[in-house]
């Protein structure tokens, strides 16, 4: 067994040297629910996982919510992670689990400083069985947190 101690340690430099990591954020919206998406996503959710939807509207909401997080739109990219992560498991999900996709939307965001996908990144690597990652982000995340 080969160890790596240190891996983490030059991921978490490796980010916090990166050009485009001076700023650290977190996921207000608005002051009474952080969680909450903009209304344009708030919309295509609704039309996803409201119950009595045919299985052509799940598909025209789920493209559109591609759409958006392709865009980059960072409430898309974050709902469509959460699902990717939750997979078909969750009622009237669609989206089937791959926790390599919901790690690929979720990376950009982390590492723009967005705590909330920082903490899910971790949990999504843990999950995955990438444990020197998920140690990595979950540090990050502690560090800014205080």
């Amino acid at each position: 067994m080969t160890r790596r101690p240190l891996l983490p340690l030059l991921l978490c430099n490796a980010v916090l040297l990166s050009p485009g990591y001076a700023q650290v954020t977190s996921p207000t919206k608005d002051a009474t629910d952080p969680c909450e998406p903009g209304p344009a996503v708030r919309l295509v959710i609704d039309r996803l996982l409201a119950p009595g939807v045919d299985e052509a509207g799940r598909a025209a909401a789920l493209a559109e919510i591609e759409g958006l997080a392709s865009a980059g739109d960072d409430d898309a990219a974050s709902w469509l992670a959460a699902l990717h992560r939750a997979g078909t498991a969750r009622d009237r999900n669609p989206v089937p689990r791959d926790l390599a996709r919901a790690a690929e939307l979720l990376r950009p965001l982390a590492e723009a400083g967005d705590l909330d996908a920082m903490a899910r990144l971790a949990e999504t690597a843990l999950e995955a069985g990438e444990r020197e990652e998920a140690l990595a982000w979950a540090v990050m995340y502690r560090h800014f947190l205080t």
